[in-house]
C-alpha cells in the first residue's frame, strides 16, 4: 500500500520548480505594462493580461491603476481560453486620466 504524500511533496507536485527563483514581476512593473498596453490597444481583457503580459491577477493592478488616477471602464464578456474552455471575463477599457490627477 502507498503512503501518502507529505506536504512537502504535495507542494512539489504542485510546483515542479520549488527551488527556482520566483517570476513573479513586482506590482509597479506589472502597472506600467497595463498601462503601456492601454496606451497602444486602449483595452484589456483578463485573459490578454495573463496570456500575453503575463500578469496572473490583472483586476488588482486594474484597480491600482484606478486608485492613482486614471479612469478604466469594465465591460463582461465571454472569452475562449487556450484550452478551448469559454470564461466570463472583464475586458478593461482605457479612458485617461482623472482631470487633475497626476
Amino acid at each position: 500500500m502507498k503512503t501518502p504524500a507529505t506536504p512537502a511533496e504535495m507542494t512539489g507536485a504542485l510546483n515542479p520548480r520549488p527551488n527556482s527563483t520566483p517570476t513573479t514581476e513586482p506590482a509597479p512593473i506589472q502597472r506600467a505594462k497595463i498601462e503601456a498596453h492601454f496606451r497602444a490597444h486602449r483595452s484589456l481583457s483578463t485573459l490578454e493580461g495573463r496570456n500575453e503580459l503575463g500578469i496572473m491577477h490583472p483586476a488588482a493592478r486594474v484597480q491600482e491603476l484606478r486608485d492613482s488616477g486614471y479612469r478604466i471602464d469594465t465591460v463582461w464578456t465571454h472569452q475562449t481560453d487556450t484550452t478551448g474552455r469559454r470564461h466570463r471575463v472583464a475586458r478593461y477599457h482605457w479612458r485617461g486620466l482623472v482631470e487633475g490627477s497626476k
